[in-house]
């Protein structure tokens, strides 16, 4: 299963395809078991997002975001940069 971009997304952010990989290739795994790693561990204490509308094509800072805690969680280094994708995702959003 491929994933599909939602209406009005032109694709993933560019900078989060750089950190995990081709999101249509290998690594939609990995998307998702981070999104379950998220859903498992932050969730029950911090439940502040809707499970069922959360996605992989979902807007990227807060796709973004997520991976960056669970790459956390995990104990995975790419969250560092993870971690200031996320940022200068919100700056771009705020510039607009």
């Amino acid at each position: 299963m491929a994933l599909e971009v939602a209406p009005g997304v032109s694709s993933l952010p560019s900078g989060l395809t750089q950190v995990l990989g081709d999101p249509n290739a290998k690594d939609q795994a990995g998307i998702q078991r981070r999104l379950s790693i998220y859903f498992t561990n932050i969730h029950p204490s911090w439940p502040i997002l809707q499970p069922s509308m959360v996605t992989p094509e979902s807007p990227g800072p807060l796709i973004t975001s997520i991976m960056t805690l669970a790459s956390w969680l995990e104990g995975d280094q790419d969250h560092l940069t993870l971690f200031d994708l996320a940022l200068d995702e919100i700056e771009e959003i705020k510039l607009v």
